[in-house]
């Protein structure tokens, strides 16, 4: 598991998120902990709390993995820059969108989605949900 300074630490954890551009660097050596950091989205899964809340850190996340938006606060969830940044690099990140932001125009090109089907709470592609 990710060391309690890591999960809390924010300049360690943006340069963890940064990382991940090198799947084969084992980080941080001074931790004692060695994995390969090619998910953001477990590293953001991992965090604490007040990093999940904080805009920076979760921006960095989702524009590496867009999954990571997964494990954002609710109200980065419905924060237009953050979910951009995830959709544009991962189309089905939209679907971790509060619900408003899931219905959004713009929001839906920058996914690269042109059909949505509702069901329920999540906005679908009948393509790319299946």
């Amino acid at each position: 598991s990710l060391s309690a300074r890591i999960r809390s630490d924010r300049k360690l954890f943006l340069e963890l998120v940064a990382a991940a551009d090198h799947p084969s660097t084992k980080w941080p050596q001074d931790s004692g902990e060695y994995f390969e950091p090619s998910r953001v989205r477990f590293l953001l899964r991992k965090a604490a709390p007040a990093l999940q809340r904080d805009k920076s850190v979760v921006l960095a996340a989702v524009r590496r993995d867009g999954h990571a938006l997964l494990y954002a606060s609710e109200d980065l969830k419905d924060d237009y820059d953050v979910v951009h940044a995830a959709c544009s690099n991962e189309r089905r990140a939209l679907g971790h969108a509060s619900v408003r932001l899931r219905n959004d125009q713009s929001l839906r090109e920058a996914a690269g989605l042109s059909r949505f089907v509702k069901h329920g709470e999540s906005v679908e592609s009948d393509s790319d949900y299946e």
